[in-house]
């Protein structure tokens, strides 16, 4: 059980079980995001161990990139501080964080979000993209 909530751990094999499921009805997974936003609710020494134990692994026994858990941009030290903890696990025996194998990082800016700048860059027919 994940202690304080009451739900049972998920293992490597239900999360490749879950995936396996969702891939075969769309064949489209290419990229594991890690976790999202972990700052809110753990520490970033529990979200380097959580990458390195479940997250690494299930990307690369499925052939995915791996992108980092993503950040806000106003807690990049966070990021940081993950990052640290995930090179002191890069060469633990049992979950390695293999920081060699992170394709891209993720990084929220709620700042410059807004309606009108979102419409410009993303909006059918005329945005930028």
């Amino acid at each position: 059980m994940i202690p304080g909530y009451g739900y049972p751990m998920c293992t490597l094999d239900d999360l490749q079980t879950a995936v396996t499921a969702y891939n075969n009805y769309t064949g489209s997974i290419k990229h594991l995001l890690g976790v999202n936003e972990p700052y809110l609710h753990i520490t970033a020494a529990d979200t380097a161990i959580i990458t390195a134990k479940y997250y690494m692994p299930l990307a690369a026994q499925n052939g995915w990139a791996f992108v980092s858990p993503t950040t806000n941009i106003e807690y990049v030290e966070y990021f940081a501080e993950w990052m640290k903890y995930c090179l002191y696990l890069a060469d633990d025996e049992e979950y390695p964080c293999d920081y060699k194998n992170i394709t891209a990082v993720a990084i929220h800016d709620y700042s410059t979000c807004n309606s009108t700048a979102a419409e410009e860059q993303f909006g059918t027919p005329n945005g930028a993209y």
